[in-house]
């Protein structure tokens, strides 16, 4: 990997592929053009270099109801394929106030059960707050108070259109570039709040 200075961004070495951010070189490079094993599923074209993104793949993909290992919540009928909703699932829903780790906010009373949730909402309401201008990318439905993020944003996903992730839908093959637009899908038409 070699680091171009301007504009901090990262270049492959082996083709033209260019990003602000390190991690999707990282992945392109180990992707595009490293020798190691493939890891292919045995259902559909699916391929990864990583083992843990092909098991989680089928898992999430090709295992029928019966097979799948459910994460229950023990005090509700919910229940998920991924352990880590389930325990957002406690947090939110079944966590007194006393049990719950809360991120406050140092400017303002806001308290949050998630340090995500805490960062969105000084992003959101106390960054830029002067002039409430929002930057809005030209591409897709992203926009944020920050110019850097929305920076980082195009670099990272528009650069490169293999770069992009998609959040996709476990019940269904819908797939979204925005994890909140796959947040809103799964609550509207699965009846699954993702926190």
């Amino acid at each position: 990997m070699r680091e171009l200075h301007l504009n901090e961004r990262y270049a492959c070495n082996k083709c033209p592929f260019k990003t602000r951010c390190k991690k999707p070189l990282t992945k392109h490079i180990k992707e595009n053009h490293s020798d190691g094993q493939w890891y292919e599923c045995e259902h559909c074209p699916f391929r990864t270099k990583y083992k843990t993104s092909l098991v989680s793949h089928l898992r999430m993909k090709h295992l029928n109801d019966e097979k799948i290992k459910w994460y229950e919540c023990e005090k509700c009928p919910y229940k998920v394929k991924q352990k880590s909703y389930l325990k957002k699932h406690i947090i939110s829903i079944h966590l007194n106030e006393e049990e719950l780790k809360w991120y406050e906010c140092k400017e303002c009373p806001y308290k949050g059960k998630f340090e995500t949730s805490l960062r969105k909402h000084v992003n959101r309401i106390h960054r830029n707050q002067q002039d409430g201008k929002w930057h809005k990318c030209e591409k897709c439905a992203f926009k944020t108070r920050l110019k850097s993020n929305l920076e980082k944003h195009i670099n990272c996903f528009h650069l490169n259109e293999k770069v992009v992730k998609r959040h996709e839908c476990n019940e269904c093959p819908f797939r979204s570039m925005h994890k909140l637009f796959l947040e809103r899908h799964m609550t509207a038409v699965h009846g699954i709040e993702l926190l």
